[in-house]
């Protein structure tokens, strides 16, 4: 799965849509496993893109949580 690319000119808002993007496509693979109809590797590769999934939205999160640690009150 792609990353999404990460330097200083990259604005919140970005990372925010980015997360946003990922946790509906996170969705859409939950809705694909509860269907039942896909057969025992398809749900073990939709199993693991999920994981992958949540790991960048993990990453990104801890971005934006740094960020805004950094910003003087």
């Amino acid at each position: 799965m792609p990353r999404l690319r990460v330097d200083r000119d990259t604005s919140e808002a970005e990372i925010v849509a980015a997360i946003h993007n990922l946790f509906a496509a996170s969705h859409v693979i939950d809705a694909e496993l509860a269907s039942g109809r896909l057969s025992r590797s398809q749900r073990h590769t939709r199993a693991d893109a999920r994981d992958n999934l949540h790991d960048e939205i993990e990453r990104l999160t801890n971005i934006v949580r740094y960020r805004r640690s950094r910003v003087p009150a």
